[in-house]
């Protein structure tokens, strides 16, 4: 089930992140951020996690890309599926 990410889920979601800067593709981040980094980065009521009996197998969340008011409204998507889940088309 798709479900809004709650304060809780942000260590489980940073364990996602990790495997993501694990294979070298997802990201240039080298270091996972901490939770409370993780949580100003990313937009606070654009963030959702896939949620299958209690495990969070994916989440998404938009980050603004700039505070200047030109840009205001435009963001970069980030997608992050667990290991465990990759591959298996709709869980």
């Amino acid at each position: 089930m798709i479900r809004f990410l709650e304060k809780k889920d942000i260590p489980e979601v940073l364990k996602i992140y990790q495997s993501g800067i694990d294979t070298g593709i997802a990201t240039f981040e080298t270091t996972v951020p901490s939770m409370d980094e993780w949580d100003k980065k990313y937009h606070p009521s654009l963030r959702y996690v896939y949620d299958e009996n209690g495990t969070i197998f994916g989440w998404v969340s938009i980050t603004p890309v700039s505070q200047r008011e030109v840009y205001k409204g435009v963001g970069e998507v980030s997608i992050y599926v667990h290991p465990d889940a990759q591959g298996k088309g709709g869980l």
